[in-house]
């Protein structure tokens, strides 16, 4: 491995950021072929014929790969996608899920976003300003879209660095063994210093870190891969006034399966308490006033499991600290 970077390295102190190996960024590279195994299966009996063991196999389970945004890759130089925005700049409309999956291909392209820096923050802001160019050359979105792009990159970025850890880290006990299962989209000498940063003492305190602030998160949702821009753009969408959802009922959209019960004992108390409140206000004020954020929202404003790297960026009015603090008491206090 080299040695001395100006910027922070990813997963271990000393060592720079790796130059790029091929020259055009691509995600389309190919699914990796699945390897048989005499013991992926049950045997069969032996009165089976080929018939039986032909039918066998094709019911085994198929799953997808990893998304390519071939659509897009494609696309011959000027012919871009046309991605609307909000007043927010967070994009809407049928083709954000697509603009959504191409950033994807981008956060695990290490020639363009390197895996080498311990997070986001580190990542140069030159490197940034190259993402974002190479997202408009296949996409028409706002200027104003950038930071949301950005700060979707950043999310994805990290999601991709963790899902390598679950899959091809944790299972085995050598980095030995580490190093042979490196998935092909991850450069070489990328994946030997990820592994080498997971193995030292700073990796590890921040992973007991980001587990505990993990187990603190008690809420789930029910948006899948739907953004929260997306739908409150559907629920103005649906009302005559046009008017936008407030955040009570974004939290109980979010948090009620089909049937109408809450997805979880602690959304349910959440639920619960917001519907006091809003009974509470009804009696003191006239008309349609939007309740303030209420407390129960603590930890509604931190959650990062949305699409958007920022739900509390919504409706754009962020809380003061100490509102910060006194919505995120109440929310552990439910839960």
């Amino acid at each position: 491995m080299t040695s001395g970077p100006s910027q922070q390295p990813q997963d271990q102190s000393g060592l720079s950021q790796p130059q790029p190996q091929q020259a055009p960024p691509s995600c389309s590279q190919p699914n990796q072929p699945q390897q048989s195994s005499s013991q992926s299966h049950p045997s069969l009996p032996e009165s089976s014929t080929d018939t039986d063991t032909a039918d066998f196999v094709s019911t085994r389970r198929k799953t997808r790969g990893p998304t390519r945004c071939l659509s897009l890759w494609g696309r011959q130089e000027g012919e871009r996608i046309s991605v609307p925005t909000n007043k927010l700049g967070q994009p809407i409309g049928r083709l954000a899920p697509k603009l959504s999956n191409f950033l994807g291909t981008i956060a695990r392209n290490g020639h363009v976003a390197p895996l080498t820096y311990v997070d986001w923050r580190g990542m140069p802001d030159a490197s940034k300003e190259k993402m974002w160019q190479l997202v408009l050359s296949k996409v028409d979105i706002s200027p104003s879209g950038r930071t949301w792009v950005l700060q979707s990159l950043g999310k994805k970025w990290k999601d991709w660095k963790s899902q390598l850890k679950a899959k091809h880290y944790y299972p085995h006990q050598t980095d030995e063994e580490r190093l042979a299962d490196r998935d092909e989209r991850v450069l070489p000498d990328q994946w030997a210093i990820l592994i080498a940063f997971w193995n030292s003492e700073e990796g590890q305190e921040r992973t007991a870190t980001n587990r505990a602030n993990r187990a603190q998160q008690k809420l789930r949702h029910t948006l899948g891969t739907k953004s929260l821009a997306r739908l409150c753009e559907e629920e103005r969408a649906k009302r005559p006034n046009g008017e936008e959802p407030t955040w009570e009922e974004l939290f109980i959209l979010t948090h009620t399966r089909k049937d109408g019960q809450p997805v979880d004992e602690a959304s349910a108390a959440a639920i619960s308490q917001l519907c006091k409140q809003t009974a509470q206000q009804s009696k003191t004020t006239q008309g349609s006033t939007p309740l303030d954020d209420s407390q129960v929202m603590g930890e509604y404003m931190t959650m990062h499991t949305f699409e958007d790297p920022s739900p509390s960026n919504i409706r754009g009015r962020k809380p003061s600290r100490a509102e910060a603090l006194r919505m995120a008491t109440e929310a552990k206090r439910l839960a």
